[in-house]
């Protein structure tokens, strides 16, 4: 199987004229069908858990791009021999605000979370403990894996409100991530519209 991650960060430059409309863009999830095709034995559980963790940013001189708002939380394993998904459960701590794991199995490129972190170098401090099984074809769950502590100092700001990418079932596909990218494009827009109304009101009252 192989290890998939893309992102294209459209540039702004924050003091200049020019802009690259393009907009960030994450791979969606890969559901893992369970079809009930028949298999020797049953999988073993995925091996070597580790994982990265990149933050929301701030501006960097002077410019940003579409994707500083981001937190990603990317997972990778040694799989098991064998055509295999994998289920992912929370057994400890508190994930990032408004995300939901999925409840149906993904491939490994399907192994990350991503939520609306925020543009500022301001962060809270993440710490949640995961395990992973492995799915076959036939549906037969492997044991869990070991835990797997997700950690990250952040820097003691408030929480943001997020949204998962790691999620949808076996007639997800492609649809499920561009549903989990709307709904992040939505809450940006919805922030925006806020500041715009407050802004609006502030100059109301100076005049």
């Amino acid at each position: 199987m192989r290890l998939q991650s893309v992102v294209a960060c459209g540039v702004v430059v924050v003091t200049g004229a020019t802009r690259d409309a393009r907009a960030c863009s994450l791979p969606g999830p890969e559901p893992f069908v369970v079809d009930g095709t028949p298999t020797a034995a049953p999988p073993q559980p995925p091996r070597d858990l580790a994982y990265t963790v990149t933050r929301g940013r701030g501006v960097r001189d002077g410019a940003s791009t579409s994707c500083d708002d981001l937190g990603i939380v990317k997972l990778t394993l040694t799989p098991p021999s064998g055509d295999v998904g994998f289920v992912v459960e929370q057994i400890g701590g508190t994930l990032p605000d408004g995300v939901s794991l999925a409840a149906t199995p993904v491939r490994q490129a399907g192994l990350q979370i991503v939520w609306i972190d925020g543009a500022t170098d301001a962060q809270e401090r993440l710490d949640f403990t995961l395990r992973l099984a492995s799915v076959d074809r036939s549906g037969r769950q492997s044991g869990w894996s070991a835990p797997l502590r997700i950690t990250d100092a952040g820097s003691g700001a408030d929480a943001s409100t997020g949204c998962a990418l790691v999620e949808g079932g076996a007639s997800g596909g492609a649809g499920a991530g561009s549903l989990a990218l709307a709904a992040l494009a939505l809450v940006r827009r919805r922030r925006g519209s806020s500041r715009r109304a407050s802004l609006r009101a502030s100059t109301r009252g100076t005049r």
